[in-house]
């Protein structure tokens, strides 16, 4: 093989490898954010009084109810998750506070048991809807 031949096949082989577009790598992602966030309740009814619900996520902190005439008991459920009775008069809008290690991660609420202030346990729970905000 010529030297010609030779270093038109290096400047050939040396093009192509350029053309791969950017080397560089993706940025790294945002370091945590601690902070609190909020359980809503929106609820068809006007009369419930107790609820059981599960929260699940990336290690969450205290939980504490909004309105402070409530009773709140909560309890881990290992992994991160929190099990959650509260009594009192119960009503749509922000139920609870907690914290959490990272805001911006994902956060679960599911609503297990709800009973109204007579102590009847709702048989359908498909109107209502817990949502978590920052």
């Amino acid at each position: 093989m010529t030297r010609t031949r030779c270093a038109a096949y290096l400047i050939a082989l040396c093009a192509a490898l350029s053309c791969g577009g950017p080397t560089d790598a993706p940025p790294p992602p945002a370091p945590p954010e601690p902070g609190h966030l909020t359980l809503s309740l929106a609820s068809p009814a006007t009369d419930d009084g107790a609820m059981v619900l599960e929260m699940t996520g990336n290690a969450m902190g205290s939980v504490a109810p909004v309105d402070t005439t409530v009773f709140l008991l909560a309890d881990s459920t290992g992994g991160g998750g929190v099990r959650v009775v509260l009594a009192g008069n119960l009503v749509s809008g922000p139920l609870l506070s907690f914290s959490v290690p990272d805001v911006h991660a994902a956060y679960r609420a599911t609503l297990l048991q709800v009973g109204d202030r007579g102590s009847h346990a709702r048989a359908d729970l498909t109107k209502y809807s817990l949502t978590i905000s920052h």
